[in-house]
């Protein structure tokens, strides 16, 4: 039986799983793609939320101060391999 995504980093950080230093690193990759992708579903949801509604400001502050707004910048950044002059 496989274990979900947070028993998994728990074990982590008890250091339940310290032989395999590469683990916490694929979790972390995994927990990162979560977000992104429940960041963007916010994203999506906010544009049919009427503009008066205060939730859809919430959302949005919440979005810009956790950096999770969509930047062609941090595209570049994240996909650049350096191999270019």
């Amino acid at each position: 039986m496989s274990t979900g995504l947070v028993e998994r980093l728990e074990a982590a950080e008890n250091g339940e799983v310290s032989e395999r230093p590469w683990i916490a690193t694929d979790l972390m990759s995994e927990a990162a793609a979560r977000v992104d992708e429940l960041a963007t579903l916010v994203r999506m949801l906010v544009r049919h939320v009427p503009e008066t509604k205060a939730i859809r400001a919430k959302a949005v502050d919440y979005l810009g101060r956790h950096n999770l707004n969509p930047s062609p910048l941090r595209a570049l950044q994240t996909d650049s391999s350096g191999d270019e002059p």
